[in-house]
């Protein structure tokens, strides 16, 4: 990811954006495991429109098989712990937008600021509740 942001950031340079934190029209989208509202697993992804460069990406998991075979009373050994989510389902995807949004200009150097979707996205009503800043 490192790379394509850092691809995406020299394009924009060259396009004439000096700006430290640069200001960028993107696709975002959230896939699931499965359909329906039971689903273990999803991510959501940010795509610059112009480059189709996508620029972050967010996976989370309701699931740890290393924490789910634990028996009663067991303790986790020490692991890389696979779950970082533990809201519903159809939930996750609002999930997903509000962590890309939150990182986006310090983990990214970019804001979001015009955005296509889906109609079925409930993502960018919850970014725009957020406010962390303007988003079209």
């Amino acid at each position: 990811m490192e790379k394509s942001r850092a691809k995406l950031h020299d394009i924009l340079k060259e396009r004439g954006d000096e700006n430290e934190v640069k200001e960028i029209s993107v696709s975002c989208d959230g896939s699931w495991s499965k359909r329906g509202f039971t689903s273990m697993y999803g991510f959501v992804s940010v795509i610059e429109l112009t480059t189709g460069i996508c620029v972050d990406f967010v996976l989370l998991s309701k699931y740890c098989k290393v924490c789910e075979n634990l028996g009663a009373g067991q303790q986790a050994p020490q692991h890389e712990c696979t779950k970082n989510y533990d809201g519903s389902s159809p939930a996750m995807e609002m999930e997903g937008w509000r962590r890309l949004w939150e990182r986006s200009i310090e983990k990214c150097k970019l804001k979001y600021v015009k955005v296509v979707s889906d109609g079925d996205s409930k993502g960018i009503a919850a970014v725009k509740r957020l406010a962390i800043y303007d988003v079209e």
